[in-house]
């Protein structure tokens, strides 16, 4: 039986812990995909979810598996993602990137917003409906867009709490 995390259990996702603002980082011009995957690995470490030692292997990992499979998906997003013994509970960070960049996506457009997801080894099916949920949310065009229109980490977490208000012209569209 999976075990289930106090902060998430596998009936919903909150995008808003996952993605604090304090994971939410601008990506300076001339970012390679790499560096991109790098600095939202070391943004998880900064905010005290991973240690040091931990984003090493992870970033090997991710590195790793984006020569043998890139995770750019359309409409300007990618989505590297890992599930690890390394994390006790899913984690991320977002990159804002200042120019796009190359992570081969699906429909050849680079990536403007990336979605860096670490999560539980054990916890398969949480990890798979937040994929799903950000795959959904990078479906919708008009989501898309508002996504690409946040320029800050304050801006994101804002759509993130918007998209949660039952009152908000947008509710609903960051969860399921």
């Amino acid at each position: 039986m999976l075990e289930r995390s106090p902060r998430h259990d596998d009936s919903s996702v909150e995008l808003e812990a996952i993605f604090p603002e304090s994971s939410i980082v601008t990506l300076p011009p001339g970012t390679e995909r790499q560096t991109a995957i790098s600095s939202l690995v070391q943004t998880v470490v900064a905010t005290g979810r991973l240690s040091q030692d931990a984003g090493r292997s992870i970033l090997e990992s991710l590195l790793e598996r984006e020569r043998f499979s890139p995770s750019g998906l359309w409409r300007g997003f990618a989505l590297p993602h890992l599930r690890t013994r390394l994390v006790p509970e899913v984690v991320g960070a977002v990159g804002i990137a200042q120019r796009e960049i190359d992570f081969g996506g699906m429909d050849g457009v680079p990536a403007r917003t990336i979605f860096l997801v670490l999560s539980p080894f054990e916890r398969r099916v949480l990890h798979l409906q937040l994929l799903s949920q950000l795959a959904a949310m990078i479906q919708d065009p008009g989501i898309a867009a508002v996504l690409h229109d946040a320029k800050t980490g304050a801006e994101m977490c804002r759509l993130w709490r918007l998209g949660k208000s039952s009152t908000s012209p947008i509710s609903g569209m960051f969860s399921k």
